[in-house]
């Protein structure tokens, strides 16, 4: 791109939605932003190397199945309809109220999801206000999803160069050739505040972009949505199967943590094919237990408080390996299954058992 852009950048955008050049979309008034960075400036590698570290946030599948690496990229595929908004308000809630953090959206219009709906639920999930939305129409050329994938990233860095844990969440039809290098180069960030970048990959029938650019970046962790799920009213709706991070091959974690989330793969794959063909015997045991924990993989989210009038349950991911080992050495099999549903950890299904 031959021109500079600049965009405003700080806490004045929090709760604003804009475009690519800083104006206002939301008929909310202008913005009171005082700083500005341009987008296109180059700020080269990060010079630190980049550790592993997990960017706990209470969600137990997303912790015992996914780990997200803080600083790093994830992406989170999903069809319309099983909850992502809702889990990635969670997130940023989770990320706001535990560690003073915030959001940054790089989205495009989609008739699908439009804009206002997306709004909409980020007001009614108590997020709104911890998050930035940068955006353009779903049929902006390339160079203009270009310009709104770098706004959202120089927004984000400058919050995590003020000591802010910051999550940038970016549609995949926003990547492009000249986008790719200069996510792969930005600045992760330190202790005090880290950029983690969350790719939408939305499948539709008429997904038509090109799915080899988001797949061209280096990816730490996939977490993965099942409409089956959600009809079976387990949410969020996570295949903790088809989900993965390769921290769970590394040495950043646990050997526990490995341990029980392969060993919970394991169990959940085999629970499928004895489904198919019907169970007895230690069959029937087995498969009674892994649909207990794939019951215990859903958890009220404090977003959603207002429509499920359960509490959010926050469980640290110790309390989540622990629950999960609980239930893996079959130590509950004789609880009715019912109680694993919308509990938080272990004896939260035990006091429902017991009710």
């Amino acid at each position: 791109m031959s021109h500079t852009t600049d965009i405003p950048v700080g806490d004045a955008l929090l709760g604003r939605v804009i475009d690519a050049t800083g104006a206002p979309l939301d008929k909310r008034g202008p913005l009171d932003a005082t700083d500005h960075l341009p987008i296109n400036r180059s700020i080269g590698a990060d010079p630190t190397p980049q550790t592993d570290k997990l960017l706990e946030t209470g969600i137990k599948l997303i912790d015992l199945f996914a780990p997200i690496v803080r600083g790093g990229t994830s992406t989170i595929t999903a069809v319309p309809g099983v909850g992502l908004i809702v889990s990635s308000s969670e997130l940023i809630q989770r990320i706001a109220a535990r560690h003073g953090g915030c959001a940054v959206i790089a989205d495009l219009e989609d008739s699908i999801y439009p804009l206002s709906d997306l709004v909409a639920d980020l007001r009614s999930g108590g997020v709104a206000q911890h998050v930035a939305i940068v955006t353009a129409r779903q049929d902006e050329t390339p160079e203009g999803k270009h310009r709104v994938a770098l706004a959202g990233l120089t927004i984000a860095e400058h919050f995590c160069a003020q000591g802010r844990e910051t999550l940038l969440f970016l549609n995949e039809q926003l990547l492009t050739e000249q986008t790719l290098l200069r996510f792969q180069n930005r600045r992760r960030g330190s202790a005090q505040g880290a950029l983690t970048l969350l790719i939408w990959q939305i499948r539709t029938p008429e997904t038509t972009h090109d799915r080899a650019l988001s797949q061209s970046l280096p990816v730490d962790a996939q977490i993965v949505f099942n409409r089956v799920l959600g009809k079976q009213n387990i949410w969020p709706a996570i295949d903790p199967v088809q989900s993965t991070s390769r921290m769970l091959d590394g040495q950043a974690l646990s050997a526990e943590h490995t341990r029980v989330a392969r060993a919970a793969q394991t169990l959940l794959r085999d629970y499928g094919d004895l489904q198919s063909i019907g169970a007895a015997g230690d069959d029937a045991r087995l498969q009674a237990r892994a649909r207990r924990v794939l019951l215990f993989g859903s958890q009220p989210f404090v977003v959603a408080e207002t429509f499920t009038a359960r509490p959010g349950v926050y469980v640290p991911v110790a309390e989540t390996v622990r629950s999960y080992g609980v239930l893996l050495a079959g130590t509950h099999d004789d609880l009715p299954e019912e109680a694993f549903r919308f509990a938080g950890a272990i004896e939260e299904a035990l006091s429902k058992a017991k009710a």
